[in-house]
């Protein structure tokens, strides 16, 4: 699950994990919890910044009290505070990583078979 709104982004990105990862844009909080509700992702990538809140009121969901949770990347246009650093797997500022920085991490946080030809084993 990728939680952007910038569009430029999103298709930047989509075009990076094209053919590697099913994956599934949610442009607000609205959409991304009802995304959240209908079906499990392996990953879940999250902008802070969103036209109806951040993109941290998600992490209960995906890191909730039960034995499954969602390896979460945060991905946003600036650094975030250590506290919150400390309740995902990943965070990484925008301007400040590469294309292979943020596919080495999703790559780390879904398992060595990150990118399997057949996209439906891992969706994001």
């Amino acid at each position: 699950l990728y939680v952007e709104d910038d569009l430029d982004l999103v298709e930047t990105i989509g075009d990076l994990l094209k053919d590697k990862v099913a994956l599934t844009v949610a442009s607000s909080l609205a959409e991304a919890r009802n995304c959240l509700d209908r079906e499990t992702f392996d990953l879940a990538i999250l902008d802070v910044k969103l036209p109806d809140g951040s993109g941290f009121e998600l992490l209960p969901q995906l890191k909730g009290a039960g034995t499954e949770t969602t390896p979460v990347i945060i991905f946003s246009g600036f650094a975030i505070d250590d506290d919150v650093a400390r309740q995902v797997d990943a965070a990484l500022v925008k301007a400040r990583v590469s294309n292979r920085d943020l596919l080495d991490t999703i790559r780390r946080l879904v398992g060595n078979d990150a990118f399997p030809q057949d996209p439906e084993r891992t969706s994001a």
